[in-house]
C-alpha cells in the first residue's frame, strides 16, 4: 500500500502535468489560429496583388515612358505626332509639364502640353477628310488630350487649331523626367 504522502505527491504531479498539458495545448491552438489568420491575410494580399497585374500592364501600355535626356525631336516621335498631320518637330515647344496627382498623391505620371505656333498647337492637312482622319486618330489615343479645337480653312488646306495639345507620359520614379 502506498503511503499517503506518496499518494498526495502523485496526485499533485498528475494534476500539474494535466494542467501543463492543457496550457500547452491551449497555447498551441492559439498559435494555430493566428497562423490560419495570417494565411488568410496572405491569400487576400496575393489575390489583390495578382489582380493589380492587369492594371500595371494597362498602365505600361497606355502611357509612354520617358527618360531625363529626351529631346523635343524624340518626344515628337515618341507620341507619334507625325502620324496625325503636318506637325513639324522643329517648331514644337513644350509649354508646361505638370505632375498628375490623385487623392493628394503624386503619381509618376506627367501631363506635358505642347505648342508649335504662337503658343498654340496647329496641325495642317490638305483637305477636310484628312483633317477628320487626323482628329479621329488623335482622339483614339488615350494618352493625348486637347483643350478645345477649331478648324480654319485657307488656300493651303485645313488648319486644326488647339490652345495646346497635351500628352501623359510616365516615369519609373517620382522625379520629373521630361
Amino acid at each position: 500500500m502506498l503511503k499517503p504522502a506518496i499518494w498526495i505527491g502523485s496526485l499533485a504531479l498528475a494534476g500539474m502535468l494535466g494542467y501543463g498539458g492543457h496550457t500547452v495545448s491551449a497555447a498551441y491552438a492559439q498559435m494555430q489560429q493566428k497562423q490560419e489568420a495570417l494565411n488568410k491575410r496572405l491569400a487576400v494580399f496575393k489575390a489583390t496583388y495578382e489582380s493589380l497585374q492587369d492594371v500595371e500592364r494597362q498602365w505600361q501600355s497606355t502611357y509612354q515612358a520617358v527618360t531625363p535626356d529626351i529631346d523635343v525631336l524624340r518626344f515628337h516621335r515618341l507620341i507619334g505626332l507625325d502620324r496625325f498631320a503636318d506637325t513639324p518637330a522643329d517648331k514644337l515647344d513644350i509649354k508646361s509639364v505638370e505632375q498628375v496627382r490623385y487623392n493628394d498623391v503624386a503619381l509618376p505620371l506627367y501631363k506635358v502640353c505642347m505648342a508649335n505656333e504662337s503658343g498654340k498647337f496647329v496641325m495642317r492637312t490638305p483637305d477636310l477628310m484628312s483633317a477628320l482622319a487626323s482628329l479621329t486618330r488623335l482622339s483614339a489615343q488615350p494618352d493625348i488630350s486637347a483643350d478645345g479645337m477649331a478648324l480654319a480653312m485657307n488656300d493651303g488646306g485645313i488648319r486644326i487649331l488647339m490652345p495646346s495639345l497635351c500628352t501623359f507620359v510616365r516615369t519609373s520614379s517620382a522625379e520629373p523626367e521630361v
